[in-house]
């Protein structure tokens, strides 16, 4: 259950009673009556990915599933949605994603979506309403503007999250995450990608043995592979834009090659 603005509340409403998939907020209804509005959900662990972005439990293989869930849930809002109606989510980040108890991801946080026709999306696109330093990351760049392209661009610092085990935007003073545009995060991470600091950043619990398990850490290919998703997401442009079906693709086959590794173990339970 979870109060909000009256905008924000109908908002909600309208884009979560038509998402139905398994990586998406489940919605069960709301409550209006006078200044009380509540939207209800269906009840959930209440453990969110930021929580657990350096946990041992997570190895390698559920990472990489994790991802898999969340690229799935945004491309079924890009893409796949009813009635020719897509949502662009607007606030993608580790907090926003939810972890059951076998480590399954749900897309949830979706006060700054917005939802559009899908023919009519190219002309268009609305702008964000609020203060910047609202969010997690500031992947509206210079347009400030809701774009699948800025979806992609803020799953793509989750990945690196994932990778490193904690918060890209440690990088940054908390007092100027207000002066923070996509421009910083994007040099920041591109940098950290081209010259190799990337693979020196790996979360300790990823890149060594961890909870007994020796087949956890990645091999090269599949880490590889993730590496080169997270480029493209980040480079993404409205010339040549990358879809989330590709990365959908693209995950799964860092999976596969991880999956070569012999004797491989996992441990699915927090």
């Amino acid at each position: 259950m979870i109060k909000h603005k009256e905008d924000v509340f109908l908002r909600e409403i309208d884009i979560l009673g038509r998402c139905k998939h398994p990586n998406i907020q489940s919605f069960i209804g709301f409550y209006d009556e006078g200044s009380t509005k509540m939207l209800f959900y269906v009840y959930n662990s209440f453990k969110f990915l930021h929580q657990f972005l350096n946990d041992a439990n997570l190895t390698w293989e559920i990472r990489l599933k994790i991802c898999i869930d969340v690229a799935n849930g945004l491309d079924y809002l890009h893409n796949k949605m009813e009635d020719q109606k897509m949502v662009i989510h607007g606030d993608i980040n580790s907090e926003n994603i939810e972890l059951d108890d076998i480590w399954g991801a749900k897309i949830v946080g979706f006060e700054k979506s917005g939802m559009f026709h899908s023919e009519t999306y190219d002309h268009v696109t609305r702008r964000f309403e609020g203060d910047p330093g609202d969010l997690h990351y500031p992947e509206y760049g210079m347009t400030d503007e809701l774009t699948k392209i800025s979806d992609i661009f803020s799953f793509g610092i989750v990945m690196m999250e994932i990778l490193c085990g904690t918060c890209i935007l440690g990088d940054f003073h908390k007092n100027d995450l207000k002066k923070v545009v996509r421009q910083d995060l994007e040099e920041l991470s591109l940098h950290w990608l081209q010259n190799g600091t990337i693979k020196g950043k790996l979360s300790p619990v990823v890149w060594e043995y961890n909870c007994g398990n020796n087949y956890s850490r990645p091999n090269k290919d599949s880490l590889n592979t993730f590496i080169d998703i997270i480029y493209k997401c980040l480079r993404n442009d409205y010339n040549n834009p990358l879809e989330m079906k590709v990365v959908v693709k693209e995950l799964h086959k860092a999976l596969s090659f991880q999956r070569r590794t012999p004797h491989r173990r996992s441990y699915s339970s927090i």
